[in-house]
């Protein structure tokens, strides 16, 4: 659901690690943002009411947060938990406006709000990823790897060579 509506793999490796960080649960944590999400893209597309609680929670018209959806859903995604983290009492009753009244999805989500970081996760894995730490972590680990295949590499040839140089006589007395 999060390829439909757009956002990264990096941005899903963000909210993965805040709900993760605030100690939720990977299979209602998984629930609660595809509900979320769901929400967001239908009502993105449909211009459903939903979408003006959403707005709403973070301070925009209904136009504006459906453009904030359509062009970066990850950043739409993390403005509402902004949102939820600084409403106090006030988040519990905007989840249940969003159609989240189950404790169990409340309890996630108040969590996950509470411990704060859902933008600096995702900030983190943009930037481990598009920086250039990926790209040394793969050389320093492959460089080894290099160096080891090298070394076999050349003590097979040794290692035939060796072998090779007795047969090699009696090769040049058969022909």
């Amino acid at each position: 659901l999060a390829q439909t509506l757009g956002m990264t793999k990096t941005q899903v490796l963000g909210f993965s690690a805040a709900f993760s960080r605030s100690g939720q649960d990977g299979y209602l944590a998984a629930n609660v943002m595809n509900k979320m999400m769901g929400d967001m893209e239908r009502s993105a597309r449909e211009g459903t009411g939903e979408l003006t609680t959403y707005a709403t929670a973070v301070g925009k018209t209904t136009t504006q947060f459906a453009s904030l959806v359509k062009s970066n859903p990850g950043e739409a995604l993390a403005q509402v938990f902004d949102a939820l983290s600084k409403g106090g009492s006030d988040s519990i009753r905007t989840l249940e406006k969003m159609g989240f009244e189950g404790p169990r999805a409340m309890k996630t989500l108040t969590a996950v709000a509470q411990a704060g970081g859902v933008r600096e996760a995702i900030n983190a894995s943009m930037s481990g990823y598009g920086g250039d730490s990926t790209a040394k972590g793969a050389e320093a680990a492959f460089g080894g790897l290099n160096d080891e295949l090298s070394k076999t590499q050349e003590s097979m040839t040794q290692l035939v060579e060796a072998s090779g140089r007795p047969l090699l006589g009696f090769l040049t007395d058969v022909t």
